[in-house]
């Protein structure tokens, strides 16, 4: 018996990194790929692209979200340990 747990990425409320859970602003969590970069003049130059250096064949998935003070989090999303969805007492899970 196969079971698939499926989380809805807009209904998440916090996450769950090692230094703690961080609570995430009204459905601003998602998955994207990314890239560290330097700026030299108006042109980004790619320092490492999805946690790898440019030409690897190795790629990497970003987790992201908006915390309650404004603050950008980014990650890579195997850092994530757990996620919290909102819940209401009255009637289960947010929709």
């Amino acid at each position: 018996m196969s079971l698939d747990i499926e989380i809805d990425v807009h209904r998440i409320a916090e996450v769950l990194l090692a230094d703690g859970w961080h609570i995430v602003a009204s459905s601003s969590f998602n998955f994207t790929p990314y890239k560290y970069f330097e700026q030299h003049g108006r042109t980004p130059h790619p320092v490492l692209e999805g946690g790898r250096y440019p030409g690897e064949s190795i790629s990497s998935t970003a987790a992201t979200w908006t915390e309650t003070d404004g603050a950008r989090v980014f990650c890579p999303f195997t850092s994530i340990l757990a996620v919290k969805y909102r819940w209401s007492a009255t009637v289960g899970p947010e929709k």
